[in-house]
C-alpha cells in the first residue's frame, strides 16, 4: 500500500484508523519522500559514515608505558595520550577493569590519591593554529563516562599540555557525581572561536577529581548527540597512538661494536609526529645470531648518542659484557622508548 499526497493536499492510500499494520516500509513511503532536515538529530547522528571520535584511545585500551604511575608532576605515564598530574598530595593513577556494564569497555583509569588530581588527552590541530577538522558556526559533543567523581571538564586550544600562554577555552562542562557509572556530556558550538596562531592541539582536562574516581570513554564527535561510544580495532588504536610514543627494541637487528657497544637502527612506520627523544625503559638481553646459546645482557645499560626523526632512529647502548666484536645481534626486549607528544 502506498501513501499519495497530491498538489491539492489530499490524502490517498491511508485506510481508516491509519497504516493498517502500523509500520512504515518502502511500500509505504514514495521515492526521495523524507529529506535530511525530517529526521530527526538522534537518529541521524546514528547515520555518520567514517570515523567519528576524534579522541585517540579514548576506550583506554593501549597501555604502552605503564598500568600505574605514583608520579605527582605532569607528564604522560600511563594510558597512551593521557597525561596525568597530583598537585598537592601523593597517591596513584592506575589502570582498572571496573566499567560501564554492557558499554564494550575493557578498561578505566582509577584516580586513587588525595589532593588535586588532573587527568588530561588532547586532539592534535592538522597544523599549528590551524582549526582543521574543528569549523566554525558547527556543534560539537564531548561525552565520558565517570564514576564517583566530581570535578569539571574543560576544553581549550592551546600549546601545551596545561592550561598556559595563548590558551583559549572553548567549553566547560561541571560533573555530576555519582555512585555508579554515568554517561555525562557537554553540546557547544566554535561559532566564530579559532586557536591563536602559536597552538598545536585542542586540550581536554579534567580536575579536581575525587579521589577514588573512575574514568573511561572520552569520546569527541561533530554533531548534538553524544551518540554510542565508537569501538575501535586494538591494532588501529595502537597504530594512532604510535604516532606519539612507542617501544622499540624487540625483534631489531644490530651489532656488536668494541667491548660493550651495542648498535641498533630501525625505521619507524608509520612517522611519528616530530623526532622523538629516546629513553631506557629496561634491561635488554642480546641474542647473537646464529647462535642459540650465546647472549650478552646488560644490566647497568645507558643509552648513548642517538639519532632520532620522524621516520627512524639510529643509536647505541653501553655497558654490556661477554660480547663478541662486530658479531650480528637481536633484542629480545622492548628496551626505548621513543616519545613525541604534543
Amino acid at each position: 500500500m502506498a501513501i499519495t499526497i497530491n498538489g491539492s493536499g489530499t490524502v490517498t492510500g491511508l485506510s481508516v484508523g491509519g497504516l493498517p499494520d502500523g509500520t512504515v516500509d518502502s511500500g509505504t513511503l514514495a521515492t526521495d519522500s523524507v529529506t535530511a532536515v525530517k529526521i530527526p538529530d538522534t537518529v541521524e547522528s546514528s547515520l555518520k559514515s567514517g570515523r567519528k571520535n576524534l579522541i585517540i584511545n579514548g576506550g583506554m585500551d593501549v597501555w604502552q608505558r605503564a598500568t600505574s604511575t605514583t608520579t605527582a608532576g605532569v607528564g604522560y605515564r600511563t594510558a597512551d595520550r593521557f597525561w596525568t598530574l597530583i598537585s598537592g598530595g601523593t597517591g596513584t593513577f592506575q589502570r582498572s577493569t571496573d566499567v560501564p556494564a554492557g558499554e564494550g569497555f575493557n578498561y578505566s583509569m582509577s584516580c586513587d590519591a588525595t589532593g588535586v588530581q588532573y587527568l588530561g588527552t588532547s586532539v592534535e590541530l592538522s597544523a599549528t593554529g590551524k582549526p582543521g577538522i574543528f569549523k566554525a558556526n558547527t556543534d560539537y559533543t564531548l561525552s565520558v563516562w565517570t564514576k564517583g567523581t566530581a570535578g569539571s571538564m574543560s576544553l581549550y586550544f592551546r600549546n601545551a599540555i596545561v592550561t598556559g600562554t595563548d590558551s583559549t577555552t572553548v567549553s566547560f562542562l561541571a560533573l555530576v557525581t555519582s555512585a555508579g557509572w554515568t554517561k555525562q556530556s557537554v553540546t557547544f558550538n566554535m561559532g566564530s572561536i579559532v586557536p591563536h596562531a602559536n597552538n598545536t592541539h585542542l586540550g581536554i582536562d579534567i580536575s579536581n577529581i575525587t579521589n577514588g574516581g573512575k574514568i573511561t570513554g572520552y569520546q569527541l564527535e561533530e554533531g548534538s548527540v553524544a551518540t554510542d561510544f565508537e569501538h575501535r580495532s586494538y591494532g588501529e588504536e595502537l597504530a594512532k597512538c604510535q604516532r606519539y610514543a612507542r617501544k622499540i627494541g624487540k625483534g631489531i637487528q644490530g651489532g656488536f661494536n668494541g667491548a660493550s657497544l651495542v648498535r641498533i637502527s630501525v625505521e619507524l612506520n608509520p612517522p611519528m609526529r616530530v623526532g622523538p627523544t629516546a629513553s631506557l625503559i629496561a634491561d635488554t638481553t642480546m641474542m647473537h645470531v646464529g647462535s642459540t646459546t650465546a647472549s650478552s645482557t646488560s644490566t647497568s645499560r645507558t643509552l648513548g648518542e642517538y639519532s632520532a626523526t620522524a621516520n627512524g632512529f639510529t643509536g647505541y647502548m653501553s655497558g654490556f659484557t661477554g660480547i663478541v666484536n662486530y658479531k650480528a645481534i637481536q633484542t629480545n626486549d622492548d628496551t626505548i622508548l621513543l616519545e613525541s607528544e604534543i
